[in-house]
Formats: structure tokens, sequence, C-alpha cells
């Protein structure tokens, strides 16, 4: 009779280690893209609230502009867009609130840091990024203060802050 190569000695014990290590290469795989994939989800969901912070300034300021109150849009620079967004639209469920002082370790979500007067998102993964409330405008006589009237008034806009 004719020895098979399954009938080697240390066969079983090499067919056992082979199924091992595909197991953890797929694991691995998996896990990196799992991974991915939540970067991804996290990002998707960043973008959504910055699209729908965008839609209730937008509503915000056509309000004031139907109002004649333009003027007024000067103190809503550098403020919470969230509290400014609760007259028009839900707030998100992630807002987490103001904070006074920023601890070095956030919980996933979107806060409002008082001392910076920013908003922070922060993501699952540790990812942090900051976004202002800015009020756009040309400021033709250069006073740094926006004219209703006088200068040309570009919108109300939450953007990425320079760190």
């Amino acid at each position: 009779m004719v020895n098979s190569i399954s009938s080697q000695p240390g066969a079983n014990r090499f067919r056992s280690l082979l199924v091992m290590i595909l197991v953890l290469i797929c694991i691995v795989i998996f896990l990196g893209y799992s991974q991915y994939l939540t970067q991804q989800t996290d990002r998707v969901a960043r973008d959504r609230v910055i699209s729908e912070v965008r839609q209730a300034l937008a509503m915000m300021l056509y309000d004031y502009a139907v109002k004649g109150k333009l003027q007024q849009l000067q103190r809503f620079d550098r403020e919470n867009p969230f509290t400014l967004m609760a007259a028009y639209r839900p707030v998100p469920k992630a807002y987490r609130g103001t904070l006074v002082d920023e601890p070095a370790k956030l919980s996933a979500g979107w806060y409002y840091d008082l001392s910076r007067r920013q908003v922070i998102w922060q993501a699952r993964d540790g990812e942090r990024q900051r976004f202002v409330l800015r009020l756009d405008y040309q400021d033709g006589n250069h006073n740094g203060r926006f004219d209703a009237g006088r200068e040309e008034l570009i919108g109300l806009d939450i953007k990425k802050a320079s760190e």
C-alpha cells in the first residue's frame, strides 16, 4: 500500500497550523476593515451635522433679512451654533453641551468650547476637529464690524477652525 501525503508524520499538525494562520489572517483583515468603516461612519455623521447646522443658519439668515435685523447678526460671530440651531430645527443627539475647560479625553460627539469659542467634534477613534461659527461679509470700511446696508453680507457659516 502506498502512503499518501496525509498519512505522513506531522500532516495533521501542519493542516491545523495552516487553518489557524488562515483564520488569523481573516480576523486581521476583518478588524482593519471594521476600523475603516467606523472612521467613514464618523465622518459621514460629522458632515451630516455640519450640513444641518448650515441649513439652520441659512433659515436664520433669511429670517433676520426678512425682519430687517441683519445688523444683529454680528453678535453671533464665534457663538455656539447649536443654541442658534435650536430655534430652527432639532439639535443633534450627538451634541453633548458646553465645556468651560476642555478635558484631554472626551467621549464621541459634539461640544462647544466656551474658552476658545469653538465647536469640537470628537470621533470614536480619537480624531478631534474644531469648527468656528463666522459671519462672513465684505468689510469695505475695514472697521472689523458688519455694517448692514453699507457692506455686502456673504453669510453665517460654520467652518473648520485654524489651530
